[in-house]
């Protein structure tokens, strides 16, 4: 597990936390409140004022950072497998037998722990959220996301529920996914640099290209097909307005993982050709 547990995941894991806090602190200004001593014009503590707006506010203050920074992480948290590629796997790769299945596997448990590392830092600002704010049901936070599989409303009348189910796609799901394709470009191009350019690269740019031609295409049927595609749709599900099936996300997430396979098996077949 050493393999796979590392510095890179406890960073993750701390990243996650400390950027929601910090994001949270300045997206509600409770920070600014704090430091200045605001009071309400009845006296009472602005900074606690604002945290009475609920635990949705308090979310939905934590990820505004979080949505540009999360893509970053998820492909740092790949340096662990490309640092045993440059050592580690070049030393032992003539003792095992199937060297495509070995790497397979362990890019599957990177992915894996990366996930599980940036989940853990979603879920301890969570747990910050639910004990330092009250849960107020307001249809003001009303997202229609998961409304397909836990009934509408579900987001603003259980909003503990709601946001770990969501937190599961933005923060396991989602660097899952990039974790591997960060792997996969490592494997192919074997260019530290292009385990980050690559993935990070894709999500900036594509986000940028889906978002203008969905515009211009918005009355053909390529259009929604086209917006499907965004990768920003994992991280932004429950921004959208309309109905947001649980399965729509995922659709952003096929063009990287075709992208990751390509890319292992081209790798896998260099390896064996150029040893």
């Amino acid at each position: 597990m050493k393999k796979y547990i590392n510095m890179y995941t406890v960073l993750g894991t701390a990243l996650c936390a400390l950027l929601q806090f910090v994001s949270w602190g300045m997206s509600s200004s409770v920070f600014e409140y704090v430091l200045e001593g605001a009071k309400t014009e009845l006296g009472g503590s602005q900074a606690k004022y604002v945290m009475s707006f609920g635990f949705s506010s308090c979310m939905i203050d934590g990820f505004a950072i979080m949505q540009l920074v999360l893509p970053l992480i998820s492909v740092m948290l790949s340096c662990g497998f490309i640092g045993l590629c440059k050592g580690y796997y070049d030393n032992s790769k003539t003792r095992i037998k199937r060297y495509g299945a070995f790497l397979a596997r362990d890019i599957t448990r990177t992915s894996l722990c990366a996930a599980m590392a940036a989940f853990l830092g979603f879920l301890l600002f969570y747990i910050f959220g639910a004990v330092t704010h009250p849960i107020v049901r307001s249809m003001n936070y009303s997202r229609s996301f998961l409304d397909d599989v836990f009934g509408n409303g579900i987001s603003w009348q259980d909003p503990l529920l709601y946001y770990f189910m969501e937190g599961i796609f933005k923060f396991a799901i989602f660097p899952f996914f990039y974790c591997a394709f960060a792997c996969a470009s490592y494997l192919y191009f074997k260019k530290t640099y292009m385990g980050f350019i690559v993935p990070v690269g894709y999500y900036v740019a594509m986000s940028v290209l889906t978002g203008t031609l969905s515009e211009l295409l918005y009355k053909t049927p390529f259009g929604g097909l086209i917006y499907a595609l965004r990768p920003s749709n994992m991280l932004m599900m429950g921004a959208e307005s309309g109905s947001v099936p649980v399965w729509y996300p995922l659709i952003s997430l096929i063009p990287p993982a075709a992208a990751s396979v390509i890319f292992f098996v081209k790798g896998i077949r260099n390896e064996e050709k150029f040893g």
